[in-house]
Parts: structure tokens; sequence; C-alpha cells
């Protein structure tokens, strides 16, 4: 059996890439120590990451790629997204596609390289840009959020979110506390223990994989994780808000309609999603 953790958005938990906050780093490591973490059959960009842009509609993108996929990947474009807000999952203006590479071998690392690109907006005001990879078929690779607003009528060139920034050294990240609205400057000022709120969905195979049985078996994921956290002195648990049978693909444990995904998770008020996906009953730990 194989998961693997999907970012969503949320007032309390700001996690869209995989570049996440400490505490959910931690959440995503206590997951892999049940699971085996799903970052296969994939290609994710690789920060320093830079977007810059001359004030008349010539653009570049520099980052590198890292492939963790035993196939290549073919047709790989990035896809610069302009939002009000810092939010992956809310995509309201696109401005251009870039092509990165015509295809990614398995396992090959590609150094940081600039992709340059000319665009034409209307688009008025300040606006955070966040870079989608997609592969052949448009097939979601990665999302990269970059860490400020900018203005496309004006020079700029902005760098990636950096979610482990902590400038008081309290253990928080600023962008949390930010979300929050405690001081990032004040070590003395921090929000609650925070509770992940986290939506499971699971395949049909995984349902047959667990004797029809993927509700016992995922709850009881949870209540391990919940245990170590607690035995950590970490400071924050899960909660599981909900389970759900989606159509996935077993083989690279990604949800098909990822639509569908962003609506449950909407529906649910979740932080995170983590699919559960493939397995016989000997891979899932069965004695």
């Amino acid at each position: 059996m194989t998961s693997s953790v999907t970012r969503t958005s949320s007032a309390t938990l700001i996690s869209h890439s995989r570049r996440v906050l400490t505490f959910a780093g931690v959440a995503f490591v206590l997951l892999a120590s049940l699971t085996t973490l799903g970052n296969s059959n994939t290609v994710y960009i690789q920060c320093p990451c830079t977007f810059e842009g001359d004030g008349s509609g010539e653009y570049s993108f520099s980052a590198g790629l890292r492939s963790f996929s035993d196939i290549e990947i073919e047709s790989i474009t990035a896809q610069v997204w302009m939002n009000s807000r810092i939010d992956p999952w809310r995509t309201e203006n696109l401005l251009l596609t870039i092509e990165i590479a015509e295809a990614v071998e398995a396992g090959e690392i590609v150094e940081t390289k600039s992709y340059s690109a000319s665009a034409s907006s209307d688009l008025e005001g300040s606006f955070y840009p966040f870079i989608v990879l997609r592969g052949a078929n448009n097939r979601l690779l990665d999302v990269v959020l970059m860490g400020d607003s900018i203005d496309l009528s004006t020079e700029f060139s902005v760098t990636e979110l950096d979610y482990l920034k902590d400038s008081d050294d309290d253990g928080v990240g600023d962008v949390h506390e930010e979300a929050e609205g405690t001081d990032p400057q004040d070590a003395s000022s921090t929000p609650a223990d925070p509770i992940v709120d986290v939506l499971a969905v699971h395949s049909q195979t995984y349902r047959q994989a667990t004797f029809e049985d993927p509700i016992t078996r995922i709850r009881h994921h949870f209540e391990l994780a919940n245990q170590m956290l607690e035995d950590s002195e970490l400071g924050f648990r899960f909660r599981l808000v909900g389970i759900k049978e989606v159509e996935g693909d077993d083989s690279t444990t990604r949800v098909v309609n990822t639509s569908e995904l962003a609506d449950e998770v909407t529906l649910h008020g979740a932080d995170l999603s983590v699919m559960f996906g493939g397995g016989s009953p000997a891979e899932l730990g069965y004695c």
C-alpha cells in the first residue's frame, strides 16, 4: 500500500506545495513512517526558483527539475498563474505557458536553467504568481508559490515562498504566524497548538485490499500518528475530518479527478488530503 499527500489550502495551515511549514513537514514524515510517501512517477520543480518580468511583457522563469519517476515524462510545461491571494487552488488568471522540456528521463536531475516567454496582459494592480508544472495530457506534476505579490506593469524579480522562514526563531514559520495573526518578529507571540484537519481518500483497490474495511485501517494510521506526535511532544495533532473513496491511479497514488478532490477538501474544511491506494494485504502490513 502506498499513500500520497495532496497539498490544500486553509486559513490555519498554508502548505500548498512541498515547501511546507515545519510541523507539516514532520507530519509528512510521520505518515511516511506508516506508509510509503507517493512521490514516485513524477517530476518536481527544484528551487531556488525565480520569476522575473521587465514591465513590458517579457518574462523569465529559472528553476531546476528532478525526476522521481521510473519512466520518461514528456511534454513538460510551466504555467504562470496570477492570483489575488496566496492560494494555488484558485486559478484566477493564466498569464502564460512556458515550454520547459520535451522530456525528462527517469531519475534525471536537470540543473537550474532560465526559460523565457512573452505575454500581454490587461491585469492591473498586485497579484501573487505561482508556477504549475504539467506534463503530457495536462498532467499536474508540481506547484510552487512565489514569495511576494507583483505588478506586471513594473520590473520585478521574485523567488519562491519560504515556508520554513522563522524570523523570531520561535519554531513557527513566518507564513503561518501571519495567517494566524501573531507577530513573526516576536518569539513570545505564537499561535495556539495547531490541529491539522485531514481528508483521507482511497481507491477501490485499497478498499478491496483491506477486505472492504478501509475506514478502520485509515483510522488506525491516524491514531498511531497522533500517539507518536504526543509521545514526541511536538505540539500538534491530526484530526481526520472525512474518509471518501475516489477514482485513483494506483500506480502513482494520485487522484484522477483533482477538481472533485478540491471540492471535497472545501466541503470538509480540510488542510491536507492523503491518498491511500494499491497494495496487497501483505503490503498493507497484515501478519
